[in-house]
């Protein structure tokens, strides 16, 4: 598990927030984490790396980077493609050279918001919650 959490409920989802780790990303925490329910996982990394991905009961069924949301991998694929051009990304376009890239992190929190009702802002994570530290 992550050396560092933050969790809280939000209507029936259960939100949590590592920092500095890449824990909950490991295959072997999501399958963990997802047995019998669902999960959603945003993950960014410190090099700006983005990645979405919804997970039942250990299976990946969505899963993309915001970047290049045409490629969709996991089980179904396009099981939110809806959704996402709801939270602004183009799910169908390949962009050339010369297209912006989207705003990964605002679109993926407004994708979560628009699957769970949860909504996620920057004043959330800035914000006092209770913690762990796992040693």
């Amino acid at each position: 598990m992550p050396e560092a959490v933050r969790a809280w409920r939000s209507g029936d989802w259960t939100v949590i927030t590592e920092v500095a780790d890449c824990s909950l990303v490991n295959p072997e925490v999501t399958d963990a984490l997802s047995e019998q329910t669902e999960m959603i996982v945003i993950f960014e990394n410190v090099n700006g790396w983005s990645r979405f991905e919804h997970v039942i009961d250990g299976q990946v069924m969505t899963s993309f980077d915001p970047v290049s949301a045409y490629l969709r991998e996991g089980d179904q694929p396009d099981r939110f493609v809806e959704e996402m051009r709801a939270a602004g990304f183009d799910p169908d376009t390949v962009p050339d050279g010369d297209s912006d890239l989207p705003d990964d992190e605002g679109s993926l929190f407004a994708l979560t918001a628009l699957l769970t009702g949860v909504v996620l802002t920057r004043e959330v994570f800035d914000g006092p919650l209770p913690g762990a530290l796992v040693k």
